[in-house]
């Protein structure tokens, strides 16, 4: 028996339920197999997009800040005067926010000192060895930061350098 024999073989109200049940069959399986996959692909793009719009906004703002730092940067080089390093690096270190992290600081020689840091916001330390580099000429030689068990807080040891006078 062919498939149109047994379609033609079925009642008229058996063959309106089958065509009915068919219709709601393909429109489900359109749903949940290609309509609803976009949709959530569509909403997930769409908020990546958002995120990758505010992070290019961020580098094009970084950028064109390091770009008037870097112009700017051989003009504005003040040393660290007639301090010597050891009580500047402390001081500097002090006004920039890192006094309860500041556990060490110590010559190691008259242009260098070694720093201890311990929970120090990771922020800050960047920018405040971008201060020194930028503003002091003062040069990090050495550095090893680890994270802390907080987060956005790190233990550094760092060894930094005068510049030549």
């Amino acid at each position: 028996m062919s498939l149109q024999q047994w379609w033609n073989g079925l009642e008229p109200r058996e063959r309106r339920t089958l065509t009915l049940g068919g219709i709601a069959l393909i429109i489900i399986l359109y749903v949940f197999a290609i309509w609803l996959p976009a949709h959530r692909d569509a909403a997930r793009l769409e908020t990546r997009l958002a995120e990758q719009r505010t992070l290019l906004a961020w580098m094009q703002q970084a950028a064109a800040e390091a770009q008037s730092l870097r112009a700017a940067g051989g003009d504005n080089v003040v040393g660290t005067g007639n301090q010597a390093l050891f009580s500047f690096v402390d001081q500097s270190a002090r006004e920039a926010g890192l006094a309860s992290a500041l556990r060490q600081v110590e010559p190691s020689s008259e242009r260098q000192v070694r720093v201890a840091l311990q929970q120090a916001s990771f922020d800050v330390l960047i920018g405040w060895l971008a201060t020194l580099k930028g503003r002091h000429g003062v040069e990090v030689t050495g550095l090893s930061v680890r994270r802390s068990d907080s987060p956005g807080l790190v233990d550094a040891q760092l060894v930094l350098e005068a510049p030549a006078s």
